[in-house]
């Protein structure tokens, strides 16, 4: 039997109000320590105090020192009283837990944010990857001691009834499902990590691929330069954080989605939060319904991805037009145009040296048209069947063209890949909301 002291009964009734020690230390102008000190019976009030008190609880002074009321009214309280009380102390409770659970995540969000500023205007993939990765950090360690003080703020013993049990279950789902969206974050922003370093030559080559359209002249890349360089920083461009960060992201959900159904096996089977076996069966169904439609989704996407990546690479050739000509005059004042640049020694050796000599035959073996190659920029030549004509000339800015339009053709590509998530998470969530 609980010894009926001042400390245990000041206790009681601060609960009851629905009061943190917190809150009556404001209301007396004293520190929530000594509360807590009176409420262990390590120390007593002042006597100036004890009216006070008496008047913030409406018990006597006497009622208060003795550490029990003497009116049973009190003890008569109705189920109904003490329901509306729990209810008003839950409710409390669960709005001040709501509004702080928007700091880890606004934490989290800030991290992430700095991690995109870093990777697109700075080029620094890595050290925004470690930014998201303090923000997320510092949002689970500030979630996960609110968690551990608002499971602790409503512990008053009388209040054992569903509506405890809800609101305890209440707080540890809204918890999980915040460290799962942590969780899923961290996984989208992997390859910022693991992408975001790179070898000096593999810089230089993916440096000239992309400078290549405009006309610039590749770098040359030396042995002993790739030696001390390393690997250097860069920056990820949209689409390839787009990919690989909506892969490891799906991953991270899917593993999220595992983990919440063996945390729900084992409430049933410790008899937590009234889960019940209808609840694991629905929660089965529900990832077999989920595994489903993302084995769908990844077949697709990969279909789609193999498809854009042939169309990438096939669809050149098919746009490319090159120059025609009818004549062979026009063609070879076409072949023999010397570039402003090439030196004339160059010249000179290429009208010596028979691979630079072109020579155009008829069926019969005869000579339709000879040529010098001095034309830079010529990169294939196609010949007619009729005698040989029209011939087409394909030139480097032929190629570029090409490429430039199948490029800007791409996005067509990344639409059905949103068409595509889109529509199998709408199928899932049908399929979900249909599950008994």
């Amino acid at each position: 039997m609980e010894k009926k002291t001042f400390g245990n009964f000041l206790a009681i009734l601060r609960k009851a109000k629905g009061m943190t020690q917190k809150d009556l230390a404001e209301l007396v102008n004293v520190s929530d320590k000594a509360v807590s000190r009176w409420e262990r019976d390590e120390s007593m009030p002042d006597i100036l105090l004890i009216p006070v008190l008496a008047d913030i609880f409406d018990v006597s002074c006497d009622d208060l020192l003795k550490g029990e009321r003497t009116v049973k009214e009190f003890y008569q309280e109705t189920p109904e009283k003490r329901m509306q009380r729990t209810i008003m102390l839950i409710k409390k409770s669960k709005s001040k837990f709501q509004a702080f659970c928007m700091i880890p995540v606004g934490v989290a969000l800030v991290g992430f944010i700095i991690s995109v500023v870093l990777n697109f205007s700075f080029n620094k993939a890595t050290i925004g990857f470690y930014s998201a990765l303090i923000g997320i950090m510092l949002g689970a360690l500030s979630l996960a001691s609110f968690y551990i003080y608002f499971n602790n703020d409503v512990d008053i013993d009388e209040l054992i009834s569903p509506e405890f049990t809800n609101y305890k279950k209440y707080i540890r789902n809204h918890t999980l499902h915040i460290f799962y969206l942590l969780g899923i974050l961290l996984c989208i922003c992997l390859p910022l990590a693991f992408l975001g370093q790179m070898s000096y030559a593999d810089y230089i080559a993916n440096m000239n691929a992309q400078m290549a359209p405009a006309g610039f002249e590749p770098v040359e890349i030396y042995n002993d330069t790739v030696f001390s360089m390393g690997k250097i920083a860069v920056g990820l461009q949209l689409k390839t954080w787009l990919l690989y960060g909506g892969i490891s992201g799906a991953i991270g959900l899917l593993v999220s989605v595992v983990i919440n159904f063996m945390i729900k096996l084992q409430d049933a089977k410790k008899g937590r939060f009234g889960i019940s076996e209808a609840d694991i069966k629905k929660s089965k169904k529900n990832i077999s319904y989920f595994l489903k439609y993302f084995i769908a989704l990844t077949i697709l996407l990969c279909v789609t991805i193999t498809g854009a990546k042939a169309f990438k690479e096939k669809m050149p050739d098919v746009l490319e037009e090159g120059r025609v000509f009818n004549t062979f005059e026009e063609f070879k004042e076409h072949m023999e145009t010397i570039p402003k640049d090439m030196y004339p020694g160059v010249v000179e050796l290429r009208q010596q040296l028979d691979k630079y000599k072109g020579t155009v035959y008829d069926d019969n073996g005869e000579i339709l048209c000879e040529y010098r190659i001095f034309n830079d920029s010529v990169i294939d030549v196609e010949f007619g069947e009729n005698n040989k004509l029209p011939i087409t000339v394909y030139s480097e800015d032929d190629i570029l063209i090409a490429k430039q339009k199948v490029q800007d053709l791409m996005w067509i590509w990344n639409v059905i890949m949103l068409l595509e998530f889109f529509a199998v998470t709408i199928l899932y969530f049908k399929s979900k909301c249909k599950i008994k």
